[in-house]
C-alpha cells in the first residue's frame, strides 16, 4: 500500500498504579493494586490522485482514511496468601489465591468489564508447584477495522453469466471493496490454564512444566465472505440484507426481487464488511524444561527447551460453518474463512546459553514441521492437496560486557555480535499464500543475517 506524506498514526496514553500491602495475614501479607488509565488513537492515511483512481501499475485504488479512537480503563487486583510452609498444614503447604478485574470503555467501541483468578499451590514442597487460573478478557477492534478507508480488490466469484442466467460460473474477476466498520465492539475471550511445575531436588538446576490450556473467543471481528454476499443477491434481490452493499455497472442498485441480478454482465461493485460474530476455540498444551549447571573452571551452562502441542483451533461465523485449521496452512485473503497463517500441530524451540567469565554465547534453534494447506487451492498440476514442508533456524550470538575493572567509561557497555538463521534456509513454498508464495509471519523470509549491538547501562 502506498502511503503520502500526510499519513500518520499516533497513540498518546497516561496511567498510574497504586500497591500496597495493607494487611498482615497469618500466611504473609496481603498485596493490593488499583490502576486505571486513559489511552488516544488516531489514524489518518492518505493517497494520490492516481492511487485513488487505481491508476497506478501494480496498486489497487485506495481510498483516504482517519479516525480516532479513546478510551478509559480502570482495574484492582489482590493477592491473598492462604497458607505458608511456617503453618505445617499438611497438603497445604503453601497456597496463594490472586483476584483481578478490569474495566474499560472505548469510543467508538463500547464497554467490558473482566475478571480474573489463579491459584498457587505447592502440597508438599517446593518440588511441586500447581497452577492454575481462570479468566475472560477482551481485545478492542485495530484503529484501521474502525475508520480503514475503502480499499478495492479483485476476486474471484461464483456469479451467473449472461449467456446462461441460470448457470453459475466459479472464479470470475469481480470488483469488491473491503470497509471498515466505525461500530465495532471488542472481542471477548474466556481462558482457563492448569500446569504442573517439577523442581526436584535429586537434579539440582532442573526445571519442568506443563501448562495446558483453553481459549474460547466469541464477537470475533470478521470480513463478511463475499460470495455469501452475492449468493443472497441472486437468490433475493433487493430482499437481501446485503442490497445496500452492491452497485450494477451503471451505479444503480438492485430494486426488484428478481433472480441473478449479481451477474457477471451487469457487475458493477460489491462493498464487504467488518463485522462482529465470529467465535474461534482453541486448546493445546505448552512444555518446557530448563537445566542450569556450573562447569567450574569452564564456566555457567543453560540448556532449555519449549514446545507447543497444538490439539485443537476451531473457526465459525454466522456464514461460513466449522472449520478446524490444527495442523494446516490457511489464508483469509484468498478465501479461507478466518485464515490465521501457519498453525503447525507442534513447534519446537531449543537451544544452549554458555558464560564465560564476561563472555556470553547463546545459539537458539527452532523447527516448524510440515502442515496441510487448508483449502483447495492448492495451485498443484494433479490437483492433489498441497503440503508445506518442514523448516528450521538457527540463530548465533557472541557478547562481552564491560565489568568494573575497566573503569567508569566502558564499565557496563556491551558489545554483541550475532548471525540469525546461519544456515540460511528459505522458507518453504506456499504456492497459494496471498503474499510473498509464504507465509512470512511464520517463517524468516530475510534469510541469513548478520548484525552488530552495542549498549551502555548507566
Amino acid at each position: 500500500m502506498a502511503l503520502g506524506d500526510a499519513d500518520w498514526s499516533v497513540e498518546w496514553d497516561v496511567g498510574g498504579v497504586i500497591t500496597g500491602t495493607p494487611l498482615d495475614l497469618p500466611a504473609g501479607k496481603l498485596g493490593v493494586a488499583v490502576g486505571g488509565g486513559y489511552t488516544e488513537e488516531s489514524l489518518s492515511v492518505d493517497f494520490d490522485g492516481l492511487t485513488r483512481s487505481g491508476k497506478v501499475p501494480g496498486l489497487n485504488a485506495a481510498q483516504p482514511t482517519s479516525g480516532t479512537r479513546r478510551s478509559w480503563a480502570g482495574f484492582a487486583e489482590i493477592r491473598i496468601p492462604v497458607t505458608s510452609p511456617e503453618m505445617k498444614i499438611p497438603l497445604l503447604r503453601s497456597l496463594e489465591i490472586t483476584a483481578a478485574g478490569r474495566y474499560e470503555t472505548f469510543d467508538p467501541g463500547g464497554d467490558s468489564a473482566v475478571p480474573k483468578v489463579g491459584l498457587l499451590w505447592q502440597p508438599m514442597d517446593e518440588q511441586v508447584t500447581l497452577r492454575m487460573s481462570y479468566s475472560q478478557s477482551f481485545v478492542a477492534p485495530a484503529t484501521f477495522e474502525l475508520f480503514g478507508g475503502d480499499f478495492v480488490s479483485v476476486v474471484g466469484i461464483g456469479v451467473p453469466v449472461t449467456s446462461d442466467p441460470n448457470a453459475t460460473v466459479s472464479g470470475l474477476q469481480e470488483y469488491t471493496v473491503n470497509r471498515g466498520n466505525p461500530a465495532l465492539k471488542p472481542v471477548n475471550a474466556e481462558n482457563w490454564s492448569g500446569g504442573i511445575v517439577v523442581t526436584p531436588k535429586a537434579i539440582k538446576g532442573l526445571t519442568l512444566s506443563v501448562d495446558y490450556y483453553h481459549v474460547t473467543t466469541r464477537n470475533d471481528v470478521f470480513r463478511v465472505p463475499a460470495q455469501t454476499m452475492v449468493d443472497d443477491l441472486n437468490a433475493k434481490g433487493s430482499a437481501s440484507i446485503w442490497q445496500p452493499y452492491f452497485s450494477k455497472a451503471d451505479g444503480s442498485q438492485i430494486t426488484t426481487t428478481a433472480v441473478n441480478q449479481a451477474n457477471d454482465a451487469d457487475w458493477g461493485n460489491l462493498i464487504v464488511p467488518l463485522q462482529n460474530g465470529a467465535a474461534v476455540e482453541t486448546d493445546g498444551l505448552d512444555l518446557a524444561g530448563n537445566y542450569q549447571f556450573d562447569a567450574d573452571t569452564a564456566g555457567k551452562f543453560t540448556l532449555y527447551a519449549s514446545a507447543n502441542l497444538l490439539l485443537s483451533y476451531d473457526y465459525a461465523d454466522p456464514f461460513a460453518g466449522g472449520f478446524h485449521y490444527a495442523g494446516k496452512y490457511s489464508d483469509l485473503n484468498t478465501g479461507d474463512p478466518g485464515g490465521q497463517g501457519t498453525l503447525p500441530d507442534y513447534q519446537i524451540n531449543t537451544g544452549l546459553t554458555w558464560e564465560f567469565h564476561d563472555f556470553t554465547y547463546t545459539v537458539n534453534a527452532r523447527y516448524v514441521p510440515p502442515v496441510e494447506v487448508a483449502s483447495g487451492r492448492n495451485f498443484t498440476v494433479n490437483g492433489k492437496g498441497w503440503t508445506v514442508d518442514n523448516w528450521y533456524s538457527v540463530d548465533m550470538q557472541l557478547a562481552y560486557r564491560f565489568d568494573e575493572k575497566y573503569g567508569k567509561l566502558l564499565r557496563g557497555t556491551r558489545v554483541a555480535i550475532g548471525v540469525n538463521n546461519v544456515t540460511d534456509n528459505d522458507p518453504p513454498l506456499i504456492a497459494s499464500a496471498f503474499e510473498d508464495n509464504t507465509d512470512k509471519s511464520t517463517y524468516d523470509i530475510v534469510g541469513r543475517f548478520i548484525y552488530f549491538e552495542l549498549s551502555k547501562k548507566f
